[in-house]
């Protein structure tokens, strides 16, 4: 299960640029005991994918993981385990929002990390559970949210798909 990284000549020019992903979720919707992001595919937690996915970003400076109270040592466990670097882990909130705000605040505060956060100009806010992150895409929402402030990515999906 590899990720693509993209066109690898696709990098936002000297913005600095970081990355939070959420990883609170309980899983409710799986229906197993165990959050989907930390669910094993092929011997490997998915969010380590994940991860491995932005590490491999070289123009992404940092990555913050946020993950609720409870998983803080099994996600710091999962970074030891696979040698995940430019990784910090966050306390999530009781929702989504909130959980992304606590990892936005980390590069205000930088008393969480175990190194020195460089503050970015661009966020990008990505989903621990999507593992297939493409470089080239990233770096097209930088360069939009450089212009116009804000960038997003969208994929239509059959499954959310209504006629009415």
């Amino acid at each position: 299960m590899e990720p693509s990284s993209g066109n690898r000549d696709a990098r936002p020019a000297a913005t600095p640029v970081a990355a939070v992903l959420p990883a609170g979720g309980s899983g409710e919707r799986l229906g197993g005991a165990t959050p989907k992001q930390f669910c094993a595919v092929q011997g490997r937690p998915l969010v380590s994918y994940t991860v491995r996915a932005m590490e491999r970003i070289s123009w992404i400076s940092d990555i913050i993981v946020v993950v609720s109270p409870e998983n803080i040592r099994t996600m710091k466990s999962i970074i030891e385990k696979y040698g995940h670097k430019r990784v910090t882990v966050v306390e999530g909130g009781i929702t989504r929002h909130r959980s992304i705000f606590n990892g936005l605040k980390v590069f205000a505060e930088n008393e969480f990390s175990n190194h020195l956060l460089q503050k970015p100009e661009v966020v990008i806010i990505h989903d621990a559970v999507r593992p297939f992150v493409e470089e080239d895409i990233l770096s097209k929402v930088v360069m939009a949210a450089k212009e116009h402030g804000l960038g997003i990515n969208t994929i239509i999906t059959s499954s959310f798909l209504v006629l009415v």
